[in-house]
C-alpha cells in the first residue's frame, strides 16, 4: 500500500439523487478506501447532469482532495454522462 490520500467519492445517479435508490456503490468505495488507510473527505450524490458532476469534481479539487472517485453514469442511456463531464 502506498501513502494515504484524501479521497472524495461522487455518485452520479438520477435515482440515488432523488432518494429512490440507496447509494450502495458510493458506500462500498468509501469502505474500501478507508480500509486501505485513506481519508474519505466526503461522499456526494449528484444527478446525471454534466454541470452537476463537473461542479462536484471541481469542489473536491478546490478542497484539496488528492483523488476523486466517481461511480455511476457510465451506461448506454443518454442520461449517463459521467465520462463527458470529467473529460
Amino acid at each position: 500500500m502506498g501513502p494515504a490520500v484524501r479521497v472524495a467519492i461522487i455518485t452520479c445517479s438520477n435515482r440515488s439523487a432523488a432518494g429512490e435508490r440507496p447509494d450502495d456503490s458510493g458506500a462500498l468505495l468509501a469502505d474500501l478506501a478507508a480500509a486501505d488507510g485513506h481519508t474519505v473527505t466526503g461522499r456526494e450524490i449528484v444527478a446525471d447532469d454534466v454541470e452537476a458532476i463537473r461542479a462536484a469534481v471541481r469542489a473536491a479539487v478546490a478542497r484539496g482532495d488528492d483523488a476523486v472517485l466517481t461511480t455511476g453514469g457510465t451506461g448506454l442511456t443518454p442520461t449517463d454522462v459521467t465520462p463527458e463531464a470529467v473529460t
